[in-house]
């Protein structure tokens, strides 16, 4: 299997432990495929600066109405891959939904 269908597999497992990774993110955060330390960085990331990512995804999956079933690393899945796969419609609904997030 290829790393894509692996990191799927795995995400679909373990959906509070492993974000699917395929070219879209890999694209998005700037990770070149060859990189073997995508779990790392992202872990590290999620961990940095007092958990500030982490939390800030929690608090989109709060305010979107997403139920605490769906995990942070889904959330990270679906924001990251939004957009890098459609750019154009990921900045018009921040910038409709800026408002609300700001309150």
């Amino acid at each position: 299997m290829g790393r894509t269908k692996t990191s799927k597999l795995l995400a679909r497992k373990r959906p509070r432990l492993l974000p699917v990774i395929d070219s879209v993110v890999r694209a998005t955060l700037g990770h070149r495929n060859g990189r073997t330390d995508f779990y790392e960085t992202l872990q590290q990331t999620l961990a940095a600066d007092d958990e500030a990512l982490h939390n800030r995804l929690l608090e989109i999956r709060q305010r979107s109405g997403v139920g605490d079933d769906i995990s942070v690393l889904r959330c990270f899945d679906i924001l990251v891959w939004m957009s890098g796969a459609r750019p154009e419609t990921t900045r018009r609904a921040i910038e409709d939904a800026g408002s609300n997030l700001r309150d």
